[in-house]
């Protein structure tokens, strides 16, 4: 329950603090068209079919959009933010059935939670943490099936949460964290799994995958040749889009974030092992972290998102180490195993303790509400706390803690903070566009995500063969991307343009890094000749 709390209490505050980005809005305009269009099963962004992802997800979201309002981003993003909660949950469970006590477990969870990668990815690619999530708790009751317990329902859950995940984003989790589960369960637990349970375990993960798969196979048959066309595409991305060396995943452990240092000790297994308290756990999530990358290493492309799921089984193996310091730093006589937990924990007080400082001399604070500059003032409080308890009483399980309640606190000032450098300048949307006529809004080869999401509706998208056509409106108005370099008075022979006005969904300045010209697109009164 404090875990879950805890979850809710960093996320909740922040969910809408963040503009909609690219890969959201397609996310949101798919499940806004569920809505507006009845395409539940054959899934469309800007009415054109989108097979690329499974429904399961935009199926959720279209619920809580019908629920509190397909504009209420913070409404959309609460699913994601309780699937985030739902993770750091299987992580403790799954650490209680490795046999791991429950403070260790808790640690789990927690190091879980706050890896940066998993709060960065509801808001980069909130779908992957769904097919992650329930993968975690598909293997949480493998396990528990392994282990004779409640086989009945442990197997029916196995086989449901496997297809959840698939249903959410493909194959992608059963190959990064299922197989990689198996290799290293069975390779480490060989002796406690009876060879009769293999094929009814198969049979499990069959079942799995047939009901995971069926909406791929129901698009297949309904709609073959965009089915086709769209996973060719999809399938060459894998040898010729984003192509990285084969160790551009060896730094997987920075994702973690604020664990970084400990994540990495927790891999440097002639270190630990005789430090650790259940070895064969240990052994397991170490060779479950190092498969998990290994898998992905060998396929050609790479993204550094793609590393979300290693960071589950790391969170586990990095507690191993903090239960270590947790039980034996106050005993330590070596100063080379003492300085790195000095330099990861002192840098957290430290950023904690300058917080403020650093924000006035960003000048970032501005006019902040009072409420921001006291949970600034306690969270200094905190580091000077975890300070004390680090340097003084040597309890890391204070630090700990401490280090948690200072994310968590930060998690409540962040919002405002958060919003002030993004609100430079008010943005030009659809409604600025003076349309008293309610002339038909078209878009000229522009698939920008963002633009679609602000306009609310499908927006057409619109060829020179289309615009010049004699179907078409003979007045009607024109978005151009506006750094796509259009002829339009060439591609438009028929029409006579006239520039009318602009749009612009940016709230900072040109020349800010956050600009995005994407954002941005020129619109014409098209009259025909």
């Amino acid at each position: 329950m404090s875990l879950a709390l805890f979850t809710m209490a960093v996320l909740l505050p922040n969910l809408a603090t963040l503009e909609v980005g690219i890969m959201e809005a397609r996310n949101f305009i798919s499940a806004r068209e569920m809505l507006t269009e009845g395409n539940w099963i054959l899934t469309t962004l800007n009415g054109e079919a989108r097979y690329q992802k499974p429904p399961l997800p935009t199926w959720i979201t279209a619920i809580f959009g019908y629920l509190f309002g397909m504009t209420n981003v913070w409404a959309l993003r609460l699913p994601g933010a309780l699937m985030v909660m739902v993770m750091g949950m299987g992580v403790f469970k799954l650490s209680r059935k490795l046999n791991l006590t429950k403070n260790q477990s808790l640690y789990n969870g927690l190091i879980a939670v706050t890896s940066a990668y998993v709060v960065h990815i509801i808001f980069d690619a909130p779908w992957d943490i769904y097919a992650h999530t329930f993968m975690l708790w598909s293997i949480y009751f493998m396990i528990q099936w392994l282990q004779k317990e409640q086989l009945v329902w442990s197997g029916v859950l196995c086989v449901l949460f496997l297809a959840a995940s698939i249903l959410s984003k493909g194959p992608v989790s059963v190959y990064v964290l299922m197989l990689s589960f198996l290799a290293a369960y069975f390779l480490i637990y060989r002796e406690e799994v009876q060879r009769k349970r293999i094929p009814f375990m198969i049979v499990l993960l069959l079942c799995g995958l047939v009901i995971g798969f069926s909406w791929y196979a129901y698009v297949r048959i309904v709609d073959t040749e965009t089915f086709v066309r769209i996973t060719s595409k999809e399938t060459s991305n894998w040898n010729s889009y984003n192509v990285r060396p084969f160790y551009y995943y060896w730094s997987f452990f920075v994702q973690s974030g604020v664990w970084t240092l400990p994540a990495f000790i927790s891999l440097l297994y002639p270190y630990l092992k005789t430090r650790v308290n259940n070895l064969k756990a240990y052994q397991f999530t170490l060779l479950w972290t190092l498969l998990a990358v290994v898998l992905l290493s060998v396929i050609p492309e790479k993204k550094s998102r793609y590393l979300m799921p290693v960071l589950l089984p790391l969170a586990i193996n990095c507690g191993f180490y903090v239960k270590y310091l947790v039980q034996e730093f106050k005993t330590m006589g070596d100063w080379k195993e003492k300085t790195p937990v000095y330099i990861h924990f002192g840098s957290i007080a430290l950023i904690f303790i300058c917080a403020m400082p650093l924000l006035f001399i960003s000048s970032i604070l501005g006019e902040m509400p009072w409420y921001v500059y006291v949970m600034l003032v306690i969270v200094m409080g905190i580091g000077v706390l975890l300070l004390k308890a680090l340097l003084r009483k040597k309890n890391i399980q204070h630090a700990f803690y401490y280090t948690m309640l200072g994310i968590l606190i930060l998690g409540f000032a962040i919002a405002p903070i958060a919003r002030n450098p993004f609100t430079q300048q008010e943005p030009r949307g659809f409604a600025t566009i003076d349309n008293p006529s309610n002339l038909p809004i078209y878009a000229y080869r522009m698939k920008m995500p963002e633009m679609i999401w602000e306009y609310g509706k499908i927006l057409p998208d619109k060829d020179s063969m289309d615009v010049n056509s004699d179907t078409i409106a003979s007045q009607f108005l024109v978005l151009e991307c506006a750094t796509c370099g259009h002829n339009l008075q060439r591609d438009f022979r028929n029409f006579t343009l006239t520039l009318k006005d602009s749009i612009n969904l940016n709230k900072v300045e040109k020349g800010h890094k956050n600009y995005k010209y994407r954002k941005t697109a020129r619109v014409y009164l098209a009259t025909r000749k």
